[in-house]
């Protein structure tokens, strides 16, 4: 039993990105995750990363307000990690999954009082929506909007804690997927400390009304400006797959390699008996992986989804590729779901022209 198909929404500007055009006219904004978002705004963002601070709009984050009697045993059926055992204020990473084991979004569920907080990206928000609508029959749960808080930034890079303690926030003591209320500038905010980058990030929920005021803040205390170019640098260097990119609807759940997603004693949910039956049975030949690659120094990147070869054969693909511009050069790194099989054997592999050597994320 399938919901019917979703037609996603077109991507809107961010209230940030609202917020800052009429001051800055030149501002370069795109898609990133559904959301119309800043790009650039300096060419050395990602080196402002590795040796300080940098905020960036996060807008493409969106949250699923979720009460009701039955919203924990509910949530508990319909995604792949436990719910149940979750204290107040605190989340994990979870999966939704068709009957048949396939892919169809991930997100991050939270406890938080009387509700539970469901958020993922502006690209999947409709269709998970339509989802978690589909599977409430007799159950007392309603799904809407969040009335506050709405709006998100993110700090992040090497001296993310030392500045965010400069505004008054014990950020070096904060724990991944922990709400942490907080005011900043008179402002509002939860902070929740990411599980995957490879530096500091603390994303910062503030209300929409708020969000050019702290952006202001922020930057007043040091953080240089960033976009979503530098964004994805710092999700590929920590090797952390994009949902719709590097897992879809085609991937089953243990291809993907987020073993933090799921969860295998909780019970029942849908989807559960091939997860099960994969891990029982060690069936799973493809999986999530990482790869440096060897270009020459006038070498485009392969434009993605790029093939891996080995031995004339595909054996899979990258669908994630960047340069890192790091301080001793440029690292050029991709990921992707190969066979398992493939790899072991240690065969030279290569994608469009340039070698690639296995690599474990994160990158830096």
């Amino acid at each position: 039993m399938n919901p019917p198909m979703v037609t996603e929404s077109t991507p809107q500007p961010t209230s940030l990105v609202q917020a800052l055009l009429p001051r800055a006219g030149d501002l370069r904004t795109g898609n990133y995750r559904g959301a119309i978002v800043p790009e650039q705004f300096s060419a050395d963002e990602f080196a402002r990363l590795l040796t300080g601070a940098v905020v960036f709009d996060q807008g493409w984050r969106k949250r699923l307000r979720i009460t009701g009697e039955d919203r924990v045993r509910w949530l508990n059926g319909i995604l792949t990690n436990n719910i149940t055992d979750l204290a107040d204020h605190t989340g994990n990473y979870s999966f939704l999954l068709s009957p048949q084991g396939r892919l169809q979004g991930d997100v991050y569920a939270y406890i938080s009082g009387d509700a539970a907080i469901v958020e993922t990206d502006a690209s999947q928000l409709e269709r998970i929506r339509a989802w978690m609508d589909h599977y409430i029959i007799m159950d007392d749960v309603i799904v809407e909007d969040t009335p506050s808080l709405a709006a998100t930034l993110a700090v992040a890079g090497a001296e993310s804690e030392k500045l965010l303690a400069s505004l008054g926030i014990d950020a070096a003591a904060l724990t991944p997927l922990h709400l942490n209320d907080a005011k900043i500038a008179a402002i509002s905010v939860t902070i929740v400390r990411d599980d995957t980058s490879c530096r500091p990030l603390f994303s910062l929920w503030c209300d929409e009304a708020d969000v050019a005021q702290l952006w202001q803040a922020l930057v007043d205390a040091g953080a240089h400006p960033a976009g979503s170019s530098t964004a994805e640098l710092l999700r590929i260097a920590s090797g952390t797959p994009l949902f719709g990119r590097d897992i879809t609807d085609r991937s089953l759940a243990q291809e993907t390699g987020q073993d933090r997603a799921l969860h295998f004693s909780k019970g029942c949910y849908i989807g559960q008996e091939i997860v099960e039956r994969i891990r029982s049975r060690g069936q799973v030949h493809r999986g999530w992986t990482g790869f440096t690659l060897a270009l020459d120094a006038a070498a485009p990147l392969p434009e993605t989804p790029a093939p891996v070869v080995a031995n004339g054969e595909s054996i899979g693909e990258l669908s994630s590729i960047a340069s890192l511009p790091l301080p001793d050069g440029a690292k050029a790194v991709g990921l992707g779901i190969v066979r398992h099989a493939a790899l072991a054997t240690g065969t030279p592999l290569s994608t469009n022209g340039a070698s690639l050597t296995p690599t474990r994320p994160p990158f830096i």
